[in-house]
């Protein structure tokens, strides 16, 4: 069921790195990319990330 503005998907494939997802998954994304490692990442508070990046900065890599 759509939730809102964000983008959903079905992860395809996943690089060597990847350990969180896995192909066949249904995955919500965020328009926020964030590093994860500062203390509002750690709290649980990535969209607020000292850090962030919004996505339509960058584009979507593998996004279709």
């Amino acid at each position: 069921m759509p939730m809102g503005h964000e983008y959903v998907g079905v992860v395809e494939e996943v690089g060597g790195e990847v350990r969180t997802v896995r192909p066949g998954q249904f995955v919500v994304g965020s328009f926020v990319a964030s590093g994860g490692t500062c203390e509002i990442c750690r709290s649980g508070y990535s969209s607020s990330c000292v850090h962030r990046v919004s996505m339509a900065q960058v584009g979507w890599p593998g996004i279709r």
